[in-house]
């Protein structure tokens, strides 16, 4: 890579990367550095991952995906001791040599899981702008979703770890990872957050509010035919569902609620995930209902369209308070009802009976199985109101500007900032 090129330079990290586009993070991690690259002119470095079994661990590869530059680190995911996920002294020093050979100008983090969080202190220790963007709860709690050790959302708003230590198996070591990660985390001249419920958490526990800023995530919109090939059939309703097996997105609620319904005229079209990581979650028990079950294929980007004109309505029971949701809004603005926990960021372009319909956040299936039955005995509703979604482009436009005024101004003001909060 040329360290001379004229352009500024933002180096992009992710734990994931194409071609392992795995996780609603990736893909905005992966939009924005090619709206940034193409539309802004940015010299895009990426830092990412690999998991090859046959490359030692911490060797680095580089390679180039959507003409963008990629250093991908081999790091060992499946052999983790608890620390080394959040404090990977190898990973720092490998990431450091990265630094100074690509010498950014400004730097702009997404999920870093099992990169380590000490990693950002090589970018501050070398005086570089350095911006991150908080996709979860990874960063104040050791469970990434705050779900207990029962599997229900925790509730905790203020996060104490004297609650915190029933869920975990080593509260020292939970206390030092809270003391750790915060500390880095507020070491970034800015934060910015997908949703102002998020924003909000994290203000709540320590962050200081005028370094957070609500950078929406932007959704691809439909390709100009979509609504076209979108087929919508009559009385015999088909659901989607992405959200896989385990308590956190809702499956369990999804069985309860479909084995207590008599009518069966509907299809549940879950989409296999799994096989993008060489699994499969078709054998799951979850599936059971009366029903036609049918999987699919992951999707990306560029075939989505495909999966959501085929379903009518989109299944998103959350189980924990989501940062953002970014599957529902891509089912909302391509007319794709959608049946939703109240939970977090993941409603807050969702309006109850315009574009959706919004349940509690409950382990009780019976809501859940409320607003399937009025489905299928009633039919579709039309979605009327999705003007308020952000697209990509939104998104990188925001982006840009704050990107290039943390970059110049060096984040002495912060003035900016209240009028970037929201677009």
């Amino acid at each position: 890579m040329d360290a001379t090129v004229s352009k500024n330079r933002v180096l992009v990290g992710n734990v994931f990367f194409s071609p392992t586009s795995f996780g609603g993070a990736t893909v905005i991690a992966e939009n924005m550095a090619i709206e940034l690259k193409n539309n802004y002119g940015w010299d895009v470095i990426v830092v990412t991952t690999i998991d090859d079994p046959a490359l030692p661990t911490y060797c680095v590869r580089r390679y180039s995906t959507y003409g963008i530059d990629i250093i991908g680190i081999k790091v060992p995911e499946f052999h983790f001791d608890k620390v080394g996920s959040w404090h990977n002294e190898q990973f720092n020093r490998v990431f450091g040599h990265v630094l100074d050979l690509v010498k950014p100008d400004i730097a702009h983090i997404h999920c870093i899981q099992n990169m380590g969080a000490t990693c950002l202190q090589e970018i501050k220790s070398r005086r570089i702008p350095l911006v991150t963007t908080v996709h979860d709860c990874w960063w104040i709690c050791e469970r990434q979703f705050m779900i207990n050790s029962m599997g229900h959302y925790c509730h905790q708003e203020k996060i104490d770890l004297n609650i915190c230590r029933h869920c975990v198996a080593d509260i020292t070591m939970t206390r030092r990872r809270f003391r750790t990660l915060t500390n880095v985390l507020q070491e970034s001249d800015l934060l910015l957050f997908p949703s102002k419920f998020h924003r909000d958490l994290h203000v709540a526990n320590g962050i200081p509010s005028d370094k957070c800023i609500v950078n929406k995530n932007g959704v691809k919109p439909p390709s100009p035919d979509f609504f076209k090939k979108r087929k919508v059939e009559g009385e015999f309703i088909r659901f989607g569902f992405v959200g896989g097996p385990g308590p956190i997105k809702g499956s369990i609620l999804i069985n309860k609620a479909l084995n207590e319904i008599e009518l069966t005229n509907y299809e549940l079209k879950v989409v296999d995930a799994g096989q993008t990581r060489s699994e499969t979650w078709a054998n799951d028990p979850t599936w059971d209902v009366p029903g036609k079950v049918s999987f699919i294929p992951p999707y990306t980007q560029e075939n989505m369209d495909d999966f959501f004109s085929e379903i009518d309505v989109l299944l998103f029971p959350s189980q924990w308070k989501e940062s953002f949701g970014l599957t529902v809004r891509e089912a909302m603005i391509r007319g794709v009802w959608t049946i939703v926990t109240d939970a977090g960021g993941l409603t807050e372009d969702c309006i109850d009976g315009q574009n959706s319909t919004v349940i509690p956040l409950s382990q009780d299936h019976s809501y859940l199985r409320e607003a399937i039955e009025n489905i299928l005995e009633n039919g579709l509703n039309e979605v009327k109101e999705v003007s308020h979604i952000s697209v990509i482009s939104d998104q990188a436009k925001q982006l840009n500007s704050i990107l290039s005024k943390a970059f110049t101004n060096q984040v002495e003001s912060v003035n900016y900032i209240e009028d970037l909060e929201c677009l």
